[in-house]
């Protein structure tokens, strides 16, 4: 019985994302308008991908192992790399405007 239900909730799934591509696909008559999807990203969204590339569920199990085998030698630099984040957020980003 529960092999059916995860089969019928993956369909569903399967489903949604084809209508969905389908009505979306409509606005998009560019191979430009595909590949930047008309420019309009608002910032939650384009920090939520930021934010998720660089902290991908592998990369937590990584950390993780790493840092019980290794210890602070891995966790320092770990933890430096987040706070390189805050900085290219603080310093780099409000430069690229232009861009």
């Amino acid at each position: 019985m529960t092999s059916n239900i995860d089969i019928i909730i993956f369909i569903a799934f399967l489903v949604t994302n084809l209508v969905v591509g389908l009505k979306s696909g409509k606005k998009v008559k560019t191979i430009q308008d595909y590949a930047l999807g008309g420019r309009n990203f608002s910032t939650g969204a384009l920090v939520a991908t930021i934010v998720a590339t660089w902290a991908s569920g592998s990369g937590l199990f990584v950390t993780l192992s790493n840092t019980y085998s290794d210890g602070l030698y891995y966790l320092i630099p770990s933890i430096c790399m987040s706070i390189s984040l805050v900085i290219t957020a603080y310093l780099l980003v409000p430069r690229m405007g232009d861009f």
